[in-house]
């Protein structure tokens, strides 16, 4: 009896340290990413690689990347410490936590412009789980439309997009949401740039955290 007693005592010991872990700590990598060829983009101290059109827009707060639309409207891209990276080919994940209206979204395959937001080159992963846009969480943004968010807000989900070629591949929590191929046709395809891109978007908050990806 005293035995069972210590191995239970042992193994609430263990959980609550992984949750201290995963409180304090949670832009990391698992040893399988880690082993797989991932890298983080998000450093969880503060938003260096990251450039904002307006920083009143974007914080960090607790090791998360606050995306305020209350604040008005802007995009934030990763280029990088150097301004030299080059994103085509790759899987990117990263957890999201929406607000009750929050509309917003991740761009990839797309340009840095100074204002505006990024729709003429490359797509948005929707994130619109409560809000009126049509466009529902999952949707590949005025290409492939998800009608029912399968994911809800105040609760941490995870994001998968994956660019390879000519396909491109949205998850939401390990689960196949959009699924989209180019056109063979160059001239028919839209036009597409290197870089990824927070959205912040009126009239609530998003938060981003755990941000890593793996190049093909």
């Amino acid at each position: 009896m005293k035995q069972v007693l210590l191995m239970i005592a042992v193994v609430a010991v263990v959980s609550d340290s992984l949750m201290a872990a995963e409180t304090q700590n949670p832009n990391r990598l698992s040893p399988e990413e880690t082993k797989a060829g991932f890298r983080l983009l998000f450093n969880g101290v503060n938003l260096d690689g990251w450039k904002a059109q307006s920083k009143k827009n974007f914080r960090v707060k607790g090791g998360r990347i606050i995306a305020d639309g209350t604040k008005g409207r802007s995009t934030m891209y990763y280029v990088g410490l150097k301004g030299e990276v080059s994103f085509v080919n790759y899987e990117l994940r990263l957890q999201v936590l929406t607000r009750k209206g929050a509309n917003s979204g991740i761009y990839f395959r797309t340009k840095w412009q100074k204002s505006g937001y990024p729709d003429k080159f490359g797509y948005e992963a929707q994130i619109a789980n409560t809000h009126k846009n049509p466009f529902k969480t999952g949707s590949i943004f005025k290409i492939r439309k998800i009608t029912k968010s399968p994911v809800k807000d105040n609760e941490w989900f995870d994001y998968h997009i994956i660019a390879k070629g000519r396909s491109i591949t949205l998850k939401l929590n390990d689960k196949v949401i959009s699924k989209y191929v180019e056109p063979e046709d160059e001239r028919k395809r839209k036009p597409t740039g290197d870089l990824i891109a927070l959205q912040g978007h009126d009239p609530a908050v998003v938060e981003f955290r755990r941000i890593r990806i793996k190049q093909f």
